[in-house]
Formats: structure tokens, sequence, C-alpha cells
């Protein structure tokens, strides 16, 4: 395993190297796929500031209402509703 500094950035002692998912140990680490998904995504922005000293970060998603059929209609997903949790 290789020690990262924190848990903020995953850079090692050496600046500008980072590690992440399964090759990284920290305090408090937990070894689940969804950890590895988070450490990228720090480091990721970690790695950005240092490419870009200065340059602003704009973080852009998307998200999907439906898509085009074969046949050329729109296709939603079907919305279920619980009307009680007992």
């Amino acid at each position: 395993a290789i020690k990262v500094n924190n848990s903020l950035d995953y850079q090692t002692n050496i600046p500008g190297i980072f590690a992440i998912g399964d090759v990284n140990i920290y305090p408090g680490k937990l070894k689940l796929i969804l950890c590895g998904f988070h450490e990228a995504t720090l480091m990721c922005q970690a790695a950005y500031k240092i490419i870009n000293p200065g340059k602003r970060l704009v973080l852009k998603y998307t998200t999907v209402t439906g898509i085009d059929g074969f046949d050329g209609t729109r296709k939603e997903a079907t919305k279920s509703v619980v009307k009680s949790i007992d």
C-alpha cells in the first residue's frame, strides 16, 4: 500500500504524485469501490489546481430525462409512486 499525506487530495510525500483506490492507505480508509470514486474526484480536483494554478475549476454535469427510441419517439422511464412504507 502507498501512504498518502491526507484524505483531502490523496497526494503522496512526493509533490504531484497521487495514490487512489486499492493502492493507498490512510487513517479511516474504507475498502469500498464507492470510496475509490470519491478519492478519484478529490484527487482530480487537486491535480487540476497544480496543473492550472489560479484557474477556476468549473464543475459541469448533465441529467437525462428520456431517450429517443429507434422509432423516433421519446421514451421516458416509468415513475413509481410509493404511497406508504408500512
